[in-house]
């Protein structure tokens, strides 16, 4: 984050700090700092991603928490922040610094950090220091020594060429800043220059998009949801295409306080243990509403830059690959004086998600680990079937000698004879070893080729079982990816609880002694899990006579159409166990008024947004199973995973609805399961 693009959002940021109340502080990953505040009757988030490389700072709506014990440095900013009031807010953003001021507090315990000496008994001010590039820290400074804001000196018209040259002397000629100025003629450098140091202004987000998506300017806070969970929330379009939640309703409008749906059976469902799910009042406004009326739809695939400035055609070329053209990708661009908004979907992109999708593909390290292994034991094998085939080949050799045998001696030896053609055979000459006599030699030849038809009997189970376990291993990598397993428990969590690794491994981690038995043995891959217990049940999806499955049986996988992973309950039990499978915030299914079973809607992190598609696509999985599977359209009600609650002393698969997210009509497909099976 530039220093220029961290002033403009301090500059919209401070005025809803100030006065707020600091509520909780997390660390959902390492560098990446959640401050958890309430203000203005409601609590966000701010998120602080130190780096000495690429940092971030942004705002956001959705609900992150870390699932983790806090760290000894976290456990020291609570016990001195939290549940304090922000009285002022001091911005450094040349320094990229935002000092926060803690009023109220225990006196005693900022005095105990005054020391010895003549200003120990000084009054002290404590200041929480949010520092883009070292990351948060607490300073108790006398008033004579609080930080002030700064004035940095602005080079003119007729200085700024020399300052270009003499940048170390000028704080805000930044590398940003000084990348683009080196791309503009110098009238559009003074005018750059005046703009920035006049503050305010819009800010640019670049990412890739398809051609026809045209280029659009968002203003103000339109486009935001007020009901439900996501009061506030900009639902953003990340990586996916536009008209996410389309035809939702917020379900805050004349909804209950809490809704109930508990376990029962219907002849009408189609299952024998289905869920029934109801509530006390009309949850949502008719779908056909729409959620965000008038609004534009996003071109932006995923946010890969923001700036305070527009970026020159030099600059904007950088950020699209050469493949990523050829597929008929073009750069568009999204600007906006809502610098709260945009900071948000840019950090859910090139933060939340990032962190996601590495920590992912760590978490696959061990199986990427196996598949290099298990490829180069199929190319030994590979080696091994042409050594064995040659082998086999010394047969015809053998009944050449058998069938000639009457033309020498029983004790003949030779270096080679030639044998007429026939049965085994072009006529051809057989070398031979001269230890042994023809007999010999034609025995031996046998007993070459037999064992080599026996290698190769070996070899096809070998390699059989090898390719089932890189089958199982592909399947177990991409439902990793997918997010299919899940993962609660000693393991770092983002966006209400969901591990930033996606689930590790389909439901358990696997150390490097996972691995038991050899290759082509029977005993692939073991149960045992590695660095931690995930929240899933199994190991590997796989071959089933050699692997067990990734998910429980009660539970079925689909891949919608925009390649969320989708979980549904079979029956009761698996309703339950597909909810253990959930982060607290996935999106949960049910048909409204009756039974049928859940679905649950993967997500990565608590901020990704979930395309229409895809919830008509769940939808309809999770109406196909319930009472209304012979209707053409069927009322699906959405909520989050952490808001769904089993109740106490009730059968499986009875849940408390706290919160509806919404609710909306859905067409039933019932050919649309085979579609989305996993292949």
């Amino acid at each position: 984050m530039d220093a220029h693009l961290f002033r403009r959002l301090c500059e919209d940021l401070t005025p809803q700090l100030t006065g707020a109340r600091i509520e909780k502080l997390q660390e959902p990953a390492p560098g990446l700092l959640v401050l958890t505040w309430y203000g203005g009757g409601r609590k966000r988030q701010l998120c602080l991603r130190h780096a000495r490389k690429e940092p971030f700072c942004f705002l956001s709506a959705s609900r992150i928490t870390a699932g983790k014990a806090p760290s000894a440095q976290i456990m020291r900013l609570r016990k001195y922040a939290s549940g304090r009031r922000i009285a002022s807010c001091v911005v450094r953003f040349c320094d990229r610094q935002l000092w926060l001021l803690l009023a109220g507090g225990d006196s005693g315990l900022m005095a105990d950090q005054g020391g010895k000496g003549s200003d120990a008994d000084a009054p002290r001010l404590a200041w929480l220091l949010l520092d883009l590039r070292e990351g948060p820290s607490l300073h108790f400074l006398p008033e004579d020594e609080a930080p002030e804001e700064e004035a940095p000196d602005w080079p003119g018209p007729d200085t700024l060429a020399q300052a270009l040259k003499d940048w170390r002397a000028w704080p805000v000629l930044t590398p940003a800043l000084r990348r683009t100025l080196a791309c503009l003629e110098e009238p559009e450098q003074w005018a750059l220059m005046e703009d920035l140091r006049a503050g305010g202004g819009d800010v640019f987000c670049y990412g890739p998009a398809l051609p026809e998506a045209a280029e659009i300017s968002v203003d103000g806070a339109g486009g935001q949801f007020s009901g439900g969970q996501f009061s506030g929330d900009q639902f953003t379009d990340g990586q996916f295409p536009g008209g996410q939640f389309q035809g939702l309703a917020p379900a805050g409008e004349a909804a209950a306080p809490a809704n109930c749906a508990s376990s029962a059976s219907s002849a009408s469902s189609g299952s024998s243990d289905s869920s029934l799910a109801f509530t006390s009042a009309t949850t949502a406004a008719p779908a056909d509403s729409g959620l965000f009326p008038g609004r534009s739809p996003r071109s932006i695939r995923s946010i890969r830059a923001v700036s305070a400035w527009p970026l020159p055609p030099q600059q904007c070329a950088a950020l699209l690959t050469e493949d990523e053209r050829t597929s008929g990708l073009v750069l568009r661009e999204e600007s906006g004086a809502d610098v709260l908004g945009l900071t948000e979907k840019a950090g859910q992109d090139m933060v939340l998600a990032r962190l996601a999708g590495e920590q992912a593909k760590e978490a696959a390290l061990p199986l990427d680990r196996r598949g290099r292994k298990l490829t180069k034991l199929l190319d030994k094998l590979r080696e091994e079937e042409r050594r064995l085939t040659a082998m086999t080949e010394a047969q015809a050799d053998a009944l050449a000698l058998q069938e000639n045998l009457w033309q020498w001696p029983a004790e003949y030896r030779a270096l080679s004879v030639t044998v007429a053609a026939g049965a085994h055979g072009p006529a051809r000459e057989i070398r031979l070893d001269p230890r042994r006599n023809v007999r010999e030699e034609m025995a031996r030849l046998f007993h070459t080729a037999r064992r080599g038809w026996r290698g190769l009997e070996h070899l096809v189970q070998r390699r059989g079982a090898l390719e089932q376990e890189m089958t199982a291993i592909a399947r177990a990598r991409r439902d990793s990816l997918l997010g299919a397993g899940g993962g609660q428990e000693g393991s770092t969590q983002t966006g209400g609880g969901q591990t930033l690794s996606g689930q590790t491994l389909s439901g358990q981690t696997i150390s490097g002694q996972a691995i038991s038995g050899k290759p082509g043995s029977g005993q692939t891959l073991s149960g045992k899990t590695g660095s931690g217990k995930a929240g899933g049940a199994g190991t590997l999806a796989g071959a089933a006579a050699v692997m067990p499955a990734a998910l429980p049986k009660n539970v079925q996988l689909f891949i919608s159409s925009d390649g969320f992973a989708l979980l549904r309950g079979r029956d009761a039990k698996g309703n339950l166990a597909a909810r253990k499978l959930a982060a607290p915030h996935d999106i949960w299914l049910h048909a409204e008024n009756g039974p049928g079973s859940h679905v649950i809607i993967r997500r990565t992190h608590g901020g990704q947004d979930v395309p229409v598609s895809t919830l008509d696509e769940a939808g309809s999985l999770a109406a196909s199973k319930s009472w209304q599977k012979d209707a053409a359209r069927a009322r699906i009600q959405y909520a989050e995973v952490r808001h769904v609650k089993p109740m106490r002393n009730a059968p499986a698969g009875t849940v408390r609805i706290d919160k509806v997210l919404a609710s909306r009509e859905v067409p039933v497909d019932a050919t649309l399961e085979e579609k989305l099976l996993p292949e």
